[in-house]
């Protein structure tokens, strides 16, 4: 059992990143392709434009949910 902490204990004083590498954050593979691909240039504009189009329709449905009202009221008050 000495020997076991004798190892330890001389890894750690040999290899002084050894510590660091213990409280150092490990990213998995997902979260690294995430990552890279979040920050290319590409795919940012592209992100950018569904924003843009998303707003848009959220604009666009309420124009059409009047227009449709208005032109059924029309074709009804037509068939009188």
């Amino acid at each position: 059992m000495k020997k076991i902490y004798l190892i330890i204990f001389t890894t750690l004083l040999i290899n002084p990143y050894f510590i660091c590498s213990l409280f150092a954050d490990a990213l998995t593979l997902k979260e690294s392709i995430d990552k890279s691909i979040s920050h290319h240039p590409d795919i940012k504009s592209f992100m950018l434009k569904i924003q843009q189009s998303e707003k848009y329709f959220k604009d666009l449905i309420p124009f059409l949910k009047k227009t449709l009202t208005r032109i059924l009221f029309w074709m009804d008050s037509a068939k009188c």
